[in-house]
């Protein structure tokens, strides 16, 4: 495992861990006017999520995705193909 992505894991658990909750709603991360922030995103959609990565809009509106189980980067088009359908929700204090 390299370096940056032992830290976007240990990024993953941490946020996760410190008590962050999902968004209410969902929240549409290329949307222009979507918040700056870290996102968890339910993939592969049959009709009930069976998986699960990390998501994260930067201050420059860059979208990364990370699959913390595969340990892969990825771009939200790429997760499309490879995942299919996604829903996406801002992690956020409680």
């Amino acid at each position: 495992m390299d370096r940056r992505t032992r830290v976007l894991t240990c990024l993953l658990i941490a946020l996760l861990a410190g008590g962050l909750k999902a968004s209410s709603k969902p929240i549409a991360m290329l949307d222009p006017k979507s918040p700056v922030g870290h996102y968890v995103v339910f993939t592969r959609w049959d009709g009930d999520y069976q998986h699960v990565v990390y998501g994260r809009v930067t201050l420059t509106r860059r979208v990364i995705i990370y699959d913390p189980q595969s340990m892969e980067r990825m771009t939200y088009q790429e997760m499309l193909k490879r995942y299919g359908k996604a829903k996406t929700y801002l992690l956020e204090a409680p």
